[in-house]
């Protein structure tokens, strides 16, 4: 049985574990919360956002990015985000080559151009 302090210590730990909003518990260095943003003005993007992108003209579907990453680099994707800066939509790539390289790219979610290749 646990005493009225024990139960008052899980009790502050439960609210103490939901009053650190999850944005600055899982936050990258450098990052600051601005309603999905960073510093730099990008916002991740929900899939119904997305698939109404994709709908109307201003971004590809991934699996078409996917199709020409294939034929450039071999391997495949592990991982997509897609990302908005102003009216311009992005996709974050993480990529497996043929040879098992891990890559990370950014590619223009309009015309398929990779912008960024990072490890």
């Amino acid at each position: 049985m646990i005493c009225m302090t024990g139960r008052f210590i899980i009790f502050a730990l439960a609210i103490t574990a939901f009053a650190v909003p999850a944005h600055a518990q899982f936050s990258p260095p450098g990052a600051t919360w601005n309603g999905g943003g960073t510093e730099s003005g990008r916002r991740s993007v929900s899939q119904s956002e997305a698939r109404e992108a994709v709908e109307q003209g201003r971004a590809m579907p991934s699996h078409r990015i996917r199709q020409q990453l294939v034929q450039r680099y071999g391997g495949d994707m592990t991982d997509a985000d897609m990302y908005v800066e102003g009216s311009r939509y992005f996709y974050t790539i993480r990529w497996t080559t043929r040879r098992g390289e891990r890559l990370k790219l950014t590619v223009d979610a309009r015309s398929a151009r990779v912008l960024s290749e990072g490890r």
